[in-house]
């Protein structure tokens, strides 16, 4: 049974409750263009979203987009909860009491969600931004629309590679950055004046802004032609001796089902953006749902009525594409182009 307003007052009494101006959360470097990401997430919650899902592929800065905005917010109390390692209901409630500093009696209870909801009223003016979420997603969101409806006062701010597929949420799609903000970041990184060779090697990485980052470290060694050269074989040049962006891409992929990963391998063979009456001809039975499955977790990505996968998505799928399945994709590709050209 959840308790009522006086008995959680009494609770919040047992312990001294931590007001904050400024959130507990990681550092991050400042932003490159993304001004208008920042402008549209800020009128989400203006326009009256209670719940906003920043969503987009590993590495694209999700995290980084979330912590401007929090930095824009004034007289709120804030706090950031990373969520990895968290899998059930009970210790995302946990993690959140511990982050506001709340030790009550009814901390054991079994109503553990309810009765947290009801202690974030209490609160006042309140913002949570949960970060690394995507596991969490099966419960997540069901828990949130639960505070958000005992707690008026709430409003939540998530990242995520998926949405949470609740009524109250509202989506913001975060994109690679554009050409000239991926080159600024690149050169700002390296400590190099932007150039040709370094607008290429930012084209050639789909803006994603961790890609870039791992890859101005490695401009201290080698020239971005060098790097350019050694970006044909595969992440190495990124990420080796790091855990990052491959661990990152890793995680995605061992949340996908298993014709859902083949899926995503087989689209590999492609270069460049894609028809989907093509993705479908070389993916084979059950396409489109599988396609569907890997929009909506942000491994494919729409370019205007094509869709295609970021450089370092198709990089690390293309290593896990086993001889005969690229063989078989290979073959379906060159057959659905075979029939364009005779049908042209």
């Amino acid at each position: 049974m959840v308790a009522d307003a006086t008995a959680i007052g009494a609770a919040h009494m047992m312990c001294p409750m931590r007001r904050r101006s400024v959130p507990s959360r990681p550092p991050f470097a400042d932003l490159f263009g993304r001004e208008a990401a920042l402008a549209r997430l800020g009128e989400r919650f203006a326009g009256g979203a209670r719940l906003v899902t920043l969503v987009g592929p590993p590495g694209v800065g999700k995290s980084r987009l979330a912590a401007a905005h929090l930095d824009t917010l004034r007289g709120v109390e804030t706090a950031w909860i990373d969520l990895s390692g968290t899998t059930r209901p009970e210790e995302l409630s946990a993690r959140v009491a511990h982050e506001l500093g709340l030790r009550p009696s009814w901390l054991d209870t079994p109503d553990l969600v309810d009765e947290l909801g009801w202690a974030l009223e209490g609160r006042g003016a309140l913002a949570l931004f949960f970060d690394e979420s995507e596991h969490t997603a099966p419960f997540l969101g069901r828990v949130l629309a639960r505070w958000l409806a005992l707690s008026p006062s709430l409003r939540v701010l998530v990242t995520s590679r998926e949405r949470l597929g609740v009524a109250v949420e509202a989506v913001v799609e975060v994109e690679p950055l554009d050409r000239e903000a991926a080159t600024a970041l690149l050169a700002a990184r390296a400590g190099l004046a932007p150039s040709a060779a370094l607008a290429e090697l930012a084209a050639r990485l789909d803006g994603i802004p961790l890609a870039l980052e791992l890859v101005a470290a490695r401009l201290s060694l080698l020239a971005p032609e060098a790097v350019l050269d050694r970006l044909a074989a595969g992440l190495d040049v990124i990420d080796e001796g790091r855990a990052t962006l491959r661990d990152a891409l890793a995680g995605s992929w061992a949340r996908l089902a298993a014709e859902e990963a083949e899926a995503l391998a087989r689209l590999a063979v492609f270069e460049g953006s894609f028809r989907i009456e093509a993705a479908e001809a070389v993916i084979g039975e059950g396409a489109l749902a599988r396609l569907q499955a890997l929009r909506d977790k942000s491994l494919l990505a729409r370019s205007g009525a094509r869709a295609r996968l970021y450089a370092p998505v198709r990089a690390f799928a293309g290593e896990r594409l086993d001889a005969a399945t690229r063989a078989d994709a290979l073959r379906r590709h060159a057959r659905f182009f075979a029939r364009e050209a005779a049908d042209a």
